[in-house]
C-alpha cells in the first residue's frame, strides 16, 4: 500500500471570459494561473471538464477536492502528463 498524502483542495475557481483559469488552493497564498485549451459545459453553464496550458497537479494526485460556494461539485478528477485535465466525476 502507498502511502499517499490527502489531496488538495482547491479554494478558488475563477473562469475568465478568455479561457484564463485562476484557482487557489487551500492553505497556500499563490494563485495558480493558466489557460484553458477546452472547457466544456453541462446544460446550466457549470464546468465539467476544463484542459489547462499546463500541469497544475502532483504526479501522485488522481482528484482535487472542491471547496468553493459557486460551484456544486465536491471534486475534481485530475490526469494528464504535460497539461492538466480536471473533469467532474
Amino acid at each position: 500500500m502507498t502511502n499517499q498524502p490527502p489531496s488538495r483542495t482547491i479554494k478558488k475557481l475563477l473562469i475568465g471570459d478568455d479561457g484564463t483559469i485562476t484557482m487557489r488552493f487551500k492553505g497556500a497564498s499563490q494563485l495558480v494561473i493558466a489557460q484553458a485549451l477546452d472547457i466544456k459545459r453541462d446544460a446550466d453553464g457549470t464546468p465539467v471538464y476544463l484542459c489547462l496550458d499546463r500541469l497544475i497537479h502532483r504526479p501522485f494526485e488522481a482528484s482535487l477536492r472542491v471547496d468553493t460556494d459557486d460551484l456544486p461539485f465536491s471534486s475534481l478528477n485530475v490526469s494528464g502528463c504535460v497539461a492538466t485535465e480536471l473533469s467532474v466525476s
